[in-house]
């Protein structure tokens, strides 16, 4: 009889845990939750691109660091086209502070009203300042 009883109130666990797990495989979750890496997105013109080099954007970005691990990938631009390279390195321009310079090299030249959003990451970065054409020395 007690044997009985048990092997009742397993299977009403059983039927129980099952009902349970699929209420929560419906439920709501936020979709694919991520961990911040501390990158930025920034937005560039052609106010950043160099006179001296028609088809190339050089940004200083302050971040505070030198570390030479960084990453830059191109956003949303209005000149987007095959050929467009891009990347970072970390400098410490005269007056400019420690950083890194994103370079984007264009297939042609960029028209007047140009947008280019890159999305970047330095290891150790402090901050995001805003980008400044970097055309001084040690750019």
């Amino acid at each position: 009889m007690l044997y009985k009883k048990f092997s009742y109130f397993l299977a009403l666990a059983a039927l129980l845990a099952a009902t349970l797990a699929g209420i929560r495989a419906q439920s709501v979750s936020p979709s694919h939750p991520s961990i911040p890496i501390g990158a930025a997105y920034i937005a560039l013109n052609s106010s950043h691109v160099n006179p001296s080099e028609s088809s190339v954007i050089r940004a200083f970005v302050p971040t505070g660091s030198v570390n030479p691990k960084c990453l830059a990938t191109l956003g949303d631009s209005n000149f987007a086209q095959a050929g467009n390279v891009i990347y970072c390195v970390p400098r410490e321009p005269s007056g400019l502070g420690k950083g890194v310079v994103a370079v984007i090299f264009f297939p042609g030249i960029p028209p007047n009203d140009l947008v280019a959003n890159i999305t970047i990451f330095q290891e150790g970065a402090l901050h995001y300042g805003t980008p400044v054409l970097c055309n001084v020395e040690g750019c």
